[in-house]
C-alpha cells in the first residue's frame, strides 16, 4: 500500500483562517486580512515527519515558501539509522508556476485577479524558489488550475473567490520561464513537467521520449508567440513563447489547441 503516493495540501486553516493575501507590509497598507507562512510551514513540519516516520512516496502540493522547502530538505538529509532502506521516504516537493513569476505586489489597488491559494509571496521568496527548481529540490510543477467566473472575482477583495485560470498557456509559460529566460535546455524542462509527476506518480513507462515509453507527446514552436489578452487575468498583454502545435496520445495524432498571435 506505501508504493501509492500520498499528496499533502499544506494549510493549517485555524492560522489562515480569514485571509486573503500574503502576510506582510502589502497586506498591512491595504488593509486585508492575510495569511501567515506558519500556516503552511506548520503542517509541512508535521507531515513530512509522518512521512519519514511511515517511509511513504508523497508529494507536497503548490508550496509557496522557501521555508517549506528547507524543511522538507532537512527530512530527506536525515540518516535514518533506526528504519530500515525499505522505509525510506521517497518526497516530491511541487510548487506553482504562478509563484515562479508573480509576487503579492499584483494585489495592491485590491486587484482581485491575483488572489489565489496559496497567495502570491515577494520577490525575494519568488527568486528563491525558482532557485531551488532549477537545482532540482522542487520537482514538480502546478498550473494551480482553479477557473472562476467574472462575478465570482468582480467583487471586493475579501469576498472574491480565490483561483485562476491559466490551463491553456502552461506549457508556453513554463517554455518561456525555464527555457527562454533562465536558459534551461529542453531536457530539464521536459523533466520537470514528465519525467518527475511520472516518477512521483509511479509510471514507469511514462515521462521519456525513448524505446519502451509510452508515446505521449507535445509539439512545440519554440518561437512561435501567445499574447494574453484578458483585462481581468494577471498576465494580461504578458508574451509567452513555446506555442503548442499538436499532441499524441499513445501515439495518436490529436488536434492542435492553441492559438498563437
Amino acid at each position: 500500500m506505501f508504493d501509492v503516493p500520498m499528496f499533502f495540501s499544506c494549510e493549517d486553516e485555524s492560522l489562515s483562517a480569514n485571509g486573503v493575501m500574503n502576510d506582510g507590509e502589502l497586506s498591512s497598507r491595504l488593509g486585508l486580512p492575510a495569511i501567515p507562512t506558519l500556516s503552511e510551514t506548520k503542517e509541512v513540519a508535521q507531515m513530512s515527519e509522518v512521512a519519514r516516520f511511515m517511509g511513504v512516496k508523497a508529494v507536497f502540493l503548490a508550496l509557496a515558501t522557501e521555508r517549506s522547502v528547507e524543511i522538507i530538505e532537512e527530512v530527506k538529509n536525515i540518516h535514518l539509522k533506526s528504519i530500515s532502506k525499505t522505509k525510506t521516504p521517497h518526497l516530491f516537493l511541487q510548487t506553482s508556476i504562478h509563484h515562479l513569476m508573480l509576487t503579492e505586489n499584483l494585489c495592491n489597488h485590491y486587484n482581485t485577479a491575483a488572489k489565489i491559494k496559496p497567495p502570491l509571496k515577494s520577490e525575494s521568496t519568488r527568486t528563491k524558489l525558482l532557485k531551488r527548481v532549477k537545482r532540482g529540490e522542487i520537482e514538480l510543477i502546478t498550473s494551480l488550475q482553479s477557473a472562476k467566473s467574472q462575478a465570482q472575482k468582480d467583487l471586493a477583495f475579501e469576498e472574491a473567490a480565490f483561483g485562476i485560470d491559466m490551463i491553456e498557456c502552461f506549457v508556453p509559460m513554463c517554455y518561456t520561464l525555464f527555457v527562454k529566460n533562465e536558459r534551461m535546455n529542453l531536457s530539464e524542462l521536459s523533466k520537470i513537467l514528465s519525467l518527475n509527476p511520472a516518477r512521483a506518480l509511479g509510471f514507469s513507462e511514462k515521462g521519456l521520449i525513448a524505446e519502451g515509453y509510452d508515446a505521449d507527446l507535445i509539439l512545440i514552436d519554440p518561437k512561435e508567440t501567445c499574447v494574453m489578452d484578458n483585462p481581468d487575468s494577471p498576465y494580461n498583454d504578458w508574451i509567452f513563447y513555446g506555442v503548442v502545435k499538436e499532441m499524441f496520445v499513445e501515439g495518436k495524432q490529436c488536434l492542435g489547441f492553441y492559438t498563437h498571435s
